[in-house]
């Protein structure tokens, strides 16, 4: 159990105690904090009572944006992910799965139905998951009427000049955003994150003219 779970659970089994005394709530600064809290810290959060289980389960909102890292890759396969995707009720925004090893087309397929609002996916090192598979997909998520995926990251796979230019075709730029020229970045510099504006982390070579991740 990590500290800020034990603190939790301190705080939830006092809770009734310190509202009594101060005459405020504490369980709100909990709910407040649970939007800092990363996927596998939520996931133990609900082992620690019943309100926040219920807290964690029923806020569609601490789900927006769902990292699975080294600490849970191994442990999430199709439908795994489809119910913790399920959880934000459809305002999933971010979705970003490193390595893991289990994800395939179809489980990646579902879902994008059922995540329309999702703008940013980055999926690097998730070998089952084919660069075919990637772009049928968001042709299929775009036609569906979402709005679109603005940031891509696929790091670790072999992409054609027709990949490139269906995965460029397909991603959806911010007109309302300045325009930025970026330093080419090679040798796997940072691909899994979501964080710059870059649309893609797929760059051309200037030396060979391939296209590098």
């Amino acid at each position: 159990m990590t500290l800020s779970i034990f603190c939790l659970q301190i705080q939830c089994s006092t809770s009734t105690t310190c509202s009594n005394i101060s005459g405020e709530d504490p369980q709100d600064a909990l709910l407040y904090a649970l939007g800092y809290v990363g996927v596998q810290d939520l996931l133990s959060v609900e082992g620690v009572c019943k309100f926040l289980r219920d807290s964690v389960r029923g806020d569609p909102l601490l789900w927006k944006s769902i990292h699975i890292d080294e600490s849970l890759n191994e442990k999430i396969d199709d439908e795994t992910l489809l119910l913790l995707t399920r959880r934000a009720q459809g305002n999933l925004q971010c979705l970003s799965l490193l390595e893991c090893m289990k994800i395939t087309d179809g489980g990646l397929k579902r879902v994008l139905q059922s995540n329309l609002k999702l703008t940013k996916l980055s999926v690097p090192g998730c070998i089952r998951l084919s660069i075919e598979g990637i772009v049928n997909n968001l042709k299929d998520f775009k036609s569906s009427g979402a709005p679109g995926i603005s940031s891509l990251r696929i790091g670790g796979r072999y992409v054609t000049d027709k990949h490139f230019k269906e995965l460029k075709n397909l991603l959806v730029v911010d007109e309302c955003l300045p325009r930025k020229v970026h330093t080419p970045r090679f040798f796997h510099d940072d691909q899994s994150s979501c964080d710059d504006d870059r649309l893609i982390d797929i760059e051309m070579c200037p030396k060979c003219g391939s296209f590098c991740l």
